[in-house]
C-alpha cells in the first residue's frame, strides 16, 4: 500500500550522508548537487527531490521560463533538456551538440546519453501513485478517475502547450487573413510607398516563422507528455500483473493489447488532443473572417460545415463499437502466435512445422469467415467514408 510519507523518508535517507536535508531554507534557494545525484535507473525519487529544492518554481515546473537555467557552480549536468533555460528550450539549442556529433559520425547508443530523470517510468509512476492516493482519499475508490490522475501528473506542461497552441492558431490566422490581404491591396493600388511593402513582407516572414516556432514547441511538449503518460500506463499494468498470483481468465493476447493498443490511446490523447481544443477556436475565427470578407453568403458554407460534425460523431461511435468487437479477433490471433512461439523449439525438434502450419491456416481461415473479421473490413471502409465526409 502506498505510503504518502515515503518520499520524505527517502529524501532524508539519501541525503544524510553527504548534505544536510533542508527543504527550502530561503525562497528559491538551490543547494549544490552531489555527483551521486546522477541518474540511476533504479532510483524512484522525483525530480524535485534530487538536485533542486521544493520551491514554487520547481514544484510547478515554471522554472522553464527563466531565460537561463540557474545552476550552482559545480552542479552536474543531468540531462541537456532538463538543465536548459527558456532560450535554449525554445530554439532547441540543447540538442545542438548531439546533432553535430551525428553530423560527424553515425550516432550509437552510447552517444545518446542517459534518459532524463523526469522521463523515466519509475519517476512518473511514483508521481502517479502519490496523486492516485490523494484522488482515492478525496473521491473514494468508486469515483476515483485514472484519467484525471494521469492528467494531473502532466498538468503544467499541458497548460503551457495549450497556450502555445492557441498562440500558433492566432498567428496562423493573422498571417493569411490580414497581412496577405494587405499585400494584395498594396499590389493593386500601386500608389503606396516601398517601405510599406517591405514592412508587409517582413511581417509575413515573422508571422510564418513564429507560427512554425510555436507549433514545433507545442508538439514537442505534447510528445513528451504522451510518452510519460504511456510509460505510466505500462508501469501500472506491469505492477498490477506482478501483484496478482495468477492472471485468471486474462490471456497473453489481452495483456499485449492493453500495453500496445490501450496505452497507445493514452499517448494519442495527449499528442492529438489539442486539435479538439483548438478546433472550435479556429472555427470561430474562420467564420468571423469569412463573413467579414465574403458577407452573409459565407454563412451558408459554415452551416454545411456544422452539419458535418454530427455525421462525423455518429461515424466515430460506429468505429468505436466495431473496434471493440474487433479486439476479440486480435486477442485470439496474438494468443495463437504466442503459443506457437513459446513452443517453437518442440515444433522444430519433432518436425511438426507442416502440421502446425495446417492448423494455423485452418484457424485463420475460420477467422476470415467469422463475423468479427467482417467488422475489421467494415472499420476500414467507415474510416474512408469519414475521411471523405471531412
Amino acid at each position: 500500500m502506498y505510503n504518502p510519507g515515503f518520499e520524505d523518508e527517502l529524501y532524508k535517507d539519501r541525503n544524510q550522508s553527504f548534505r544536510k536535508a533542508v527543504r527550502a531554507p530561503k525562497k528559491n534557494q538551490r543547494y549544490l548537487a552531489d555527483k551521486s545525484d546522477l541518474y540511476d535507473p533504479q532510483d524512484t525519487s522525483t525530480a524535485s527531490d534530487v538536485g533542486y529544492t521544493t520551491t514554487w518554481w520547481t514544484k510547478y515546473s515554471w522554472k522553464r521560463f527563466l531565460p537561463w537555467a540557474p545552476r550552482a557552480k559545480g552542479h552536474p549536468v543531468k540531462h541537456p533538456l532538463d538543465d536548459s533555460g527558456f532560450i535554449s528550450f525554445i530554439f532547441l539549442s540543447w540538442a545542438t551538440p548531439m546533432i553535430m556529433k551525428g553530423f560527424k559520425k553515425p550516432l550509437e547508443t552510447c552517444d545518446l546519453g542517459k534518459l532524463s530523470r523526469s522521463d523515466s517510468a519509475a519517476v512518473n509512476y511514483r508521481r502517479f501513485e502519490r496523486f492516485w492516493a490523494e484522488e482515492v482519499k478525496k473521491k473514494g475508490i468508486k469515483d476515483a478517475s485514472i484519467g484525471r490522475v494521469i492528467y494531473r501528473t502532466v498538468r503544467t506542461k499541458v497548460i503551457v502547450s495549450a497556450l502555445l497552441y492557441v498562440l500558433m492558431l492566432l498567428i496562423m490566422f493573422v498571417g493569411p487573413a490580414f497581412i496577405i490581404n494587405r499585400m494584395i491591396k498594396f499590389v493593386e493600388m500601386r500608389t503606396d510607398s516601398i517601405g510599406k511593402g517591405i514592412a508587409l513582407v517582413v511581417g509575413l516572414m515573422v508571422s510564418e516563422v513564429s507560427r512554425s516556432w510555436f507549433q514545433s514547441i507545442s508538439f514537442m511538449i505534447n510528445l513528451r507528455n504522451g510518452l510519460n503518460a504511456r510509460s505510466m500506463a505500462w508501469m501500472m499494468v506491469y505492477n498490477k500483473m506482478a501483484r496478482l498470483k495468477n492472471a485468471g481468465d486474462k490471456s497473453i493476447g489481452e495483456l499485449v493489447n492493453i500495453c500496445a493498443s490501450d496505452a497507445q490511446r493514452v499517448f494519442d490523447c495527449f499528442f492529438y488532443g489539442f486539435f479538439v481544443i483548438g478546433g472550435p477556436f479556429a472555427l470561430i475565427l474562420v467564420i468571423a473572417y469569412t463573413t467579414y470578407i465574403l458577407g452573409p453568403s459565407a454563412l451558408l458554407g459554415c452551416v454545411i460545415l456544422f452539419f458535418m460534425f454530427p455525421i462525423q460523431a455518429f461515424i466515430g461511435k460506429i468505429i468505436g463499437k466495431l473496434r471493440t468487437k474487433a479486439v476479440v479477433v486480435t486477442d485470439r490471433r496474438v494468443k495463437l502466435m504466442n503459443e506457437v512461439l513459446s513452443c517453437i523449439k518442440l515444433i522444430k525438434m519433432y518436425a511438426w512445422e507442416k502440421s502446425f502450419a495446417k492448423v494455423i491456416g485452418e484457424y485463420l481461415e475460420s477467422l476470415r469467415s467469422t463475423q468479427e473479421l467482417y467488422y475489421l473490413e467494415i472499420d476500414e471502409k467507415v474510416q474512408f467514408c469519414m475521411t471523405v465526409c471531412a
